[in-house]
């Protein structure tokens, strides 16, 4: 069975022309998601979603053995989940489509904890022959970029992951978050051998 997981609905398709169009593409069921990118439709809108979800309804009521359809919500309108309970109990919708607009940050963090940057270190591993003491670590925030070759061709990916450094002390020095903390900012340090190939500074 083949499943396309992500089809934008524009609003004005209508049910059997979706269907004609995951044959054609010899697709056996289509995940359909409520239009909010197309003219009359907009995620500052919750009336525009709400006339949305309801398009959306209308093109899989009777065809679920071929169509699902995930509904459109503002997670940052106060009854998005009054709106979400609408579409999927009312409705018949089966899912949710969360746009990322900034707002998923909002949830866990103020803008100030969000620019925050803790380093952490650990001591690992403790070599009392040498007097030595091997610590591993986190250090300040990288971009990663990914290119991933797939069905449709060539992709391309970023986003924020952490760093991670090794650093082994002498006369059995076990360092402290701080004390890290001021080393990686003044100093960095160099990158442990399988990380230097997929680091550009």
């Amino acid at each position: 069975m083949i499943i396309d997981a992500h089809l934008h609905c524009s609003g004005a398709e209508r049910g059997d022309d979706v269907l004609r169009s995951l044959d054609e593409a010899r697709v056996d069921v289509g995940v359909l998601l409520a239009p909010f990118l197309s003219e009359g439709f907009s995620l500052d809108d919750a009336a525009s979603l709400r006339r949305a979800n309801e398009h959306l309804a209308g093109l899989v009521r009777g065809r679920a053995d071929r169509l699902a359809g995930f509904a459109v919500v503002d997670p940052r309108d106060p009854k998005a989940p009054l709106h979400l309970r609408h579409a999927i109990e009312t409705l018949g919708l089966v899912g949710a489509k969360m746009v990322p607009t900034g707002w998923y940050p909002q949830l866990f963090l103020t803008k100030a904890d969000a620019q925050k940057v803790d380093p952490t270190i650990a001591d690992v591993h403790t070599d009392p022959a040498n007097s030595a003491v091997l610590h591993v670590a986190t250090g300040l925030p990288r971009l990663m970029y990914v290119t991933v070759d797939g069905c449709n061709g060539p992709r391309a990916y970023a986003g924020v992951v952490s760093s991670y450094f090794e650093k082994t002390t002498t006369g059995l020095q076990r360092l402290t978050d701080q004390e890290w903390s001021t080393q990686i900012r003044s100093t960095p340090p160099a990158d442990v051998s399988w990380v230097a190939n997929l680091v550009v500074r």
